[in-house]
């Protein structure tokens, strides 16, 4: 299998940087993500923190996603994110201010080492998170991120994170492709997560090498100018599968129970938030409290 170690995640996020621009929702969240995310911390904020606090609120933010970086929530809050990748945040971080900061660490390192902030130990009073399950491995790594969440938040802090679930139903790659040629899927982006999703089926610990999907995409697909033709969608949008051809990341996608249970030890989770776009299904958005 090949490895999801620091390298291998670093490596995929270099590859990220490169065209932050040319992705779209369901790999980014979109407006309908981040109403959804406002409304878990409108509901948390509302039972825990009183209205006359004028304090901000300690935030820590897991990777560099510039549409949570930037959100208005309606009350201060001092954020820091960490990234494992200096080149993500060369690129996408939408720069430091007197309340916002960027930091290169790796996330299941926290609260220790490299963040290099005393105190960091249940410190935030809350935890933001886009899609970071996917690049860790499901047996050593998800509750191991789970405890370093853990062991930063407050007793009564909250954990948000939108992860990336794969079907109840596994799907079969070769129909994929059929509705790809019929013209049945949205975006470029949708039949990437899909394929990947079929790819990987049931087996979470095995997860899915990246570049298998372009292996089959390029046997499948005559080039990219061609499916662009039959799409409508830009070339350079589909261009971006080509970040798998040499990667060595291996995705995993799980169920929902899958982790639910494997975070258990750490987290509790407390609510679920769907929206109606397209996979919107297979990213909820999660509220976690701290066990």
């Amino acid at each position: 299998m090949i490895s999801t170690a620091p390298l291998a995640r670093q490596h995929q996020f270099d590859k990220h940087a490169q065209h932050w621009d040319l992705l779209g929702s369901p790999l980014r969240p979109c407006a309908e993500d981040m109403r959804l995310m406002q409304s878990c911390f409108d509901k948390w904020y509302a039972a825990y923190r009183p209205a006359q606090s004028s304090t901000p609120l300690k935030a820590l933010l897991l990777g560099v996603t510039p549409e949570i970086a930037t959100q208005n929530w309606g009350v201060p809050v001092d954020l820091t994110a960490v990234d494992i990748c200096q080149a993500m945040i060369a690129a996408v971080w939408p720069g430091d201010t007197p309340t916002r900061r960027a930091l290169c660490a790796d996330w299941l390192e926290m609260p220790d080492t490299k963040l290099a902030m005393p105190g960091t130990e249940h410190a935030f009073d809350m935890i933001l998170a886009d899609g970071v399950f996917v690049l860790l491995d499901y047996q050593t790594s998800y509750g191991k991120l789970a405890r370093a969440v853990q062991r930063c938040l407050k007793g009564d802090g909250i954990f948000m994170v939108r992860p990336f679930l794969r079907p109840s139903v596994a799907e079969h790659w070769e129909n994929i492709f059929e509705e790809l040629q019929g013209k049945r899927i949205g975006s470029f982006h949708a039949f990437k997560w899909r394929l990947l999703m079929s790819l990987q089926g049931d087996d979470v610990r095995q997860g899915v090498a990246v570049v298998k999907a372009w292996e089959i995409y390029q046997r499948h697909v005559s080039s990219h100018a061609h499916l662009a033709d039959v799409t409508g969608w830009p070339v350079e949008e589909i261009e971006t599968i080509d970040a798998y051809q040499h990667s060595p990341a291996v995705y995993t996608f799980p169920s929902m129970d899958e982790l639910i249970e494997i975070v258990s030890p750490y987290l509790f989770c407390t609510s679920q938030e769907t929206g109606r776009y397209e996979l919107a299904g297979r990213c909820p958005m999660l509220s976690f409290k701290p066990l």
